[in-house]
């Protein structure tokens, strides 16, 4: 029998050339929309396809996924360079 295993996450999607390019450009940076107050960082990935970073972002008011059987959905994020 499987268990499931049920949280409340998305997934943050970045590549790393932008991350790279965020980090070393001598800019500061906030978000704009997307993460809310609250959230946690509970985990990351690197997709071996695309390249991308997957971060993994837990909030109260997200829907729960089975995260055993299910691509946590992607949250849409706003930078604004600063």
């Amino acid at each position: 029998m499987s268990q499931v295993n049920r949280a409340r996450v998305k997934r943050v999607v970045i590549s790393p050339d932008a991350f790279f390019h965020i980090m070393g450009s001598g800019t500061a940076w906030s978000v704009e929309s997307g993460i809310p107050q609250g959230a946690r960082l509970r985990g990351l990935t690197l997709d071996p396809t695309t390249q991308n970073l997957n971060l993994f972002v837990e909030h109260e008011e997200f829907e729960e996924v089975d995260v055993s059987r299910e691509i946590a959905p992607q949250l849409e994020m706003l930078f604004k360079k600063l």
